[in-house]
């Protein structure tokens, strides 16, 4: 876990910024000095314990995470609802044994308020996350309408609605609360719609090929571990079902999201005495491991069992790599490709390939870009890395074979162990540009402001999923130089987050640009396949804050009982915005204050005598920004 601490500013607002997709908790020290003695009227998830929970997707700017205090007395309503998120594998909108909660989900809550309309001034908004078994709970709230809904974009994908408390099916339910109710049935379920399975038979002759002779075997019980949302395996949001196959030997579960899938077969019973000749990733260890994608109905995650013995087994595999430099070596700075489809095709017993007795292999590389065929009998293989699960943009620069064309042959002895099966690929896509010192912090880059050099930059590729804060995100960094240049080449196409490193930076210095206007020393940016940005550029500024006001007045003298007006302007010459920017000004002598004929927002009543302090809250003064 990482901490970060902040302080609110003069008008009570906060900010994090250059933060990764992941789940965040915000608190609020009550036990500091400006809140003792004060009582919390409101947070995002309604718990009023100066904590808050909260979901962060790629790229998301979060500004709800309020807090409320208040130094009166303050009593909370005790209404409360809640239930569950699940996901329902047979779609029946019941939640039977066994059917799992969907953890981290976001759930949003929305009190009509006083005038019971929804979507008016006085809705008020609360938002949590479901826990580990998919339960979520909103307390302190008043009696009221309120709407509950799914934030669809945080489920898993692939999920289609089968249940919620109005019968609409589409995430969001409305619920009404008496005083001190406690509703736990704003349940909401969710199903699949893919599929993953296929057949247990018996490979009588140990080809690995299912002969139109060779029956499938009953009964084998087959056990499916979902990874879960967070796409890692076990953890504590795995999901795990089991089925059994039939008088054919055929196996099957549907009602499926997108993910990472485990098929285990159980080797006791009807497999007793038997050896493996055959699964869908060549490791012949009983287990595979598969990835769905979205209503994907996979029907090739096969068994194939002999009793026949067989000689010593062998293995293929290495390394799909970003060969950014194009220099065909494995440099410690260029990641591995995870996630990418590698084919594996033994030529069979005619030694020809593309014939009926051929045996095809399919592995995705891992998380360090790595794979690994085993259990392999001797034969002649072909590697092949399936492109069209490449990112965007990519060449090969290096195969086995020095063909460059995402395919090898092996020759496999038996017992042989192949580790140099390396596939290299380079992108045609770069970005960058430029950090630079701002000095009149226009947001411009004009003639004579020079660039920062020595400055870190962080380059995040979202991976071949194509999001940010994921487990194939990849890193790379490099440093400005010159005048505050910085490029990034050899890229695929996809999406990318520049962060700027500010412990790297000058001291003192606050950002005045950044290509989204974020100001927050990140950019999240696309690349087309071939397209060179340099457009990606940060600038920085030492704040100077210069303040001027002046009072003016068109009269000199005036007659008793008269009305005096005194113009006040007010100047931020600095560089960067003032915020927190209050007017004083003490009534004369002799006068007293007369507010209709003022500017609302002085703090003085009407009649005010002389003497009295008055007070004008501009709050923020822009750069370079005039006031009257």
């Amino acid at each position: 876990n990482t901490t970060a601490t902040t302080t609110t500013d003069a008008d009570g607002f906060y900010l994090f910024t250059a933060l990764s997709a992941g789940r965040y908790r915000v608190t609020v020290d009550s036990a500091s000095a400006p809140l003792l003695d004060l009582l919390p009227t409101y947070e995002l998830d309604a718990v009023l314990d100066d904590t808050v929970e909260l979901s962060l997707m790629a790229g998301q700017r979060r500004y709800d995470v309020d807090f409320g205090f208040l130094n009166d007395g303050f009593f909370p309503p005790d209404a409360a609802l809640g239930d569950r998120v699940w996901l329902d594998i047979d779609d029946d909108g019941v939640q039977d044994s066994g059917e799992i909660g969907l953890a981290g989900v976001t759930i949003d809550v929305i009190y009509f308020g006083d005038d019971d309309a929804f979507n008016t001034a006085d809705d008020v908004v609360y938002s949590v996350l479901t826990g580990l078994d998919g339960v979520y709970n909103v307390p302190n709230l008043r009696s009221g309408s309120y709407v509950v809904s799914v934030a669809t974009a945080s489920l898993p994908n692939g999920l289609t609605p089968t249940y919620d408390l109005d019968g609409g099916d589409d995430s969001r339910a409305q619920a009404n609360l008496a005083t001190s109710q406690v509703r736990l049935d704003v349940d909401f379920g969710y199903v699949g719609i893919g599929s993953i399975g296929d057949r247990v038979w018996n490979d009588t002759n140990a080809d690995r090929i299912q002969d139109a002779s060779e029956v499938g075997i009953v009964g084998v019980v087959v056990t499916l571990t979902w990874a879960g949302p967070d796409g890692v395996f076990s953890t504590t949001d795995d999901y795990t079902a089991t089925t059994t196959t039939d008088a054919n030997g055929i196996y099957g579960f549907d009602g499926l999201p997108t993910g990472n899938y485990r098929v285990t077969v159980d080797t006791s019973g009807p497999l007793s005495g038997m050896n493996e000749t055959y699964e869908l990733d060549g490791s012949l260890d009983n287990s595979t491991t598969v990835a769905l994608g979205f209503s994907r109905n996979r029907i090739d995650v096969d068994f194939g069992y002999t009793t026949t013995a067989f000689g010593p087994l062998g293995s293929i595999g290495n390394y799909v790599w970003l060969d950014r430099d194009s220099d065909t070596a494995q440099d410690t700075d260029e990641p591995g490709l995870p996630g990418i489809t590698v084919i594996l095709i033994g030529d069979g017993t005619d030694d020809t390939f593309g014939t009926a007795d051929d045996v095809t292999f399919t592995q995705q590389t891992d998380n360090a870009g790595g794979y690994n065929f085993t259990g392999l009998i001797a034969d002649t293989y072909r590697v092949s890395v399936d492109t069209g699960s490449l990112p965007p943009g990519l060449t090969n620069t290096v195969d086995r074979d020095a063909t460059a064309n995402s395919t090898t042959d092996v020759v496999l002895g038996a017992g042989a162990v192949v580790t140099d099966a390396d596939f290299g690929y380079v992108g045609d896509a770069s970005l960058g540009d430029r950090i630079w010192t701002d000095t009149n912090g226009d947001g411009v880059q004009d003639v004579g402001e020079n660039g920062i050099n020595g400055v870190t930059v962080i380059l995040t590729w979202a991976g071949v999923d194509g999001v940010l804060g994921t487990v194939d995100d990849e890193t790379f960094i490099t440093t400005t130089t010159g005048d505050g240049d910085y490029s990034f080449d050899g890229l695929p196409g996809g999406a990318y987050r520049v962060a700027v490193d500010r412990n790297t930076l000058p001291p003192d210095v606050v950002p005045t640009y950044d290509l989204d206007g974020g100001e927050d020393s990140l950019t999240d940016v696309g690349l087309t396949i071939g397209q060179e940005r340099i457009d990606i550029d940060f600038g920085f500024v030492v704040p100077v804050i210069d303040l001027t006001i002046t009072k003016t007045s068109a009269s000199t003298t005036t007659a008793a009982s008269a009305l005096i007006v005194y113009t006040l302007t007010y100047t931020n010459l600095g560089n960067v915005d003032a915020t927190g920017v209050v007017i004083s000004e003490t009534v004369p002598l002799n006068t007293s204050f007369d507010a209709s004929s003022s500017t609302n927002g002085w703090s003085c009543s009407d009649n005010a005598p002389a003497g009295t302090a008055c007070s004008f809250t501009v709050g923020t003064l822009a750069r370079a920004h005039l006031g009257l």
